[in-house]
């Protein structure tokens, strides 16, 4: 409890550091926003492309992971483990758009994910019973640019596709408040729950860990826009950042490691 967290995980908050310029280098082509004006004043991207949309969404990931790293720092871990899953879900989107980018080619639902997600449907037609109906696209159709891009890199696309389905089974338990995630806040010791942030460090080392791995996914993805936009050089400098983070193994410490 004593010891300095921001000693710990050195290289993993060095990166997140530096998720702010390579945000800005990647959502450069869409910027300056415009002021749009409907029943308020927004925000928006000039253009309605695969690429805003991935941008959209990599804002939010990269703030999510910041955001991650400083709950289990003050020891809430379960929340960190929630805006982990919600960071891997914006990511997966984003592979499955990006996909169809690369390739030149939008399939059916790639275009419609594009289309729902720059949609804006009006608040004031949702009624008491609820909001209207919108046939969304499902994970499994977007699954399926997840499978041709492991396959088209020479990987099983079905051990991807288990993969992605393992690592959010393992995190949905936090976000549904699964038995397991609410023990793990027990004190035995005092019989109460701990509410202000988990007390047992090493616990917390095993979530910075989970927080680094998730780092590894998202600067891949980064990688995978940039090169989508052909931008050679950010491209190799996101995959040296990535080499750099798995072979300092902050994801794979021992729970007693230094």
């Amino acid at each position: 409890m004593g010891s300095d967290p921001g000693a710990d995980f050195p290289l993993t908050r060095k990166t997140i550091d530096q998720l702010d310029g390579w945000v800005q280098r990647l959502a450069a082509p869409l910027l300056p926003a415009e002021c749009v004006e409907y029943k308020e004043s927004v925000w928006e991207f000039r253009e309605e492309t695969p690429l805003a949309l991935a941008v959209s969404k990599i804002v939010r990931m990269a703030s999510g992971i910041r955001a991650a790293m400083l709950l289990v720092d003050a020891g809430f871990v379960a929340e960190c483990a929630c805006l982990l899953r919600i960071v891997g879900d914006l990511d997966f989107e984003v592979v499955a758009v990006i996909e169809g980018e690369i390739r030149g080619e939008m399939t059916t639902a790639q275009q419609k994910f594009i289309d729902q997600f720059f949609s804006r449907p009006a608040m004031d037609s949702v009624s008491i019973s609820g909001p209207p109906k919108n046939d969304h696209v499902s994970r499994k159709d977007l699954m399926k640019a997840h499978v041709k891009l492991a396959e088209a890199a020479g990987q099983d696309g079905e051990e991807i596709r288990h993969l992605i389905r393992k690592l959010n089974w393992g995190y949905d338990g936090y976000v549904h408040g699964s038995y397991s995630s609410t023990m793990e806040l027990y004190h035995g010791g005092r019989d109460q729950f701990m509410l202000r942030g988990h007390e047992e460090e090493e616990l917390r080392r095993r979530y910075r860990r989970a927080v680094s791995a998730k780092l590894v996914e998202l600067l891949n993805t980064f990688r995978l826009v940039a090169m989508a936009q052909d931008d050679k050089a950010l491209s190799s400098e996101l995959a040296e950042a990535v080499a750099e983070l798995v072979s300092s193994q902050e994801q794979m410490l021992a729970s007693g490691g230094g």
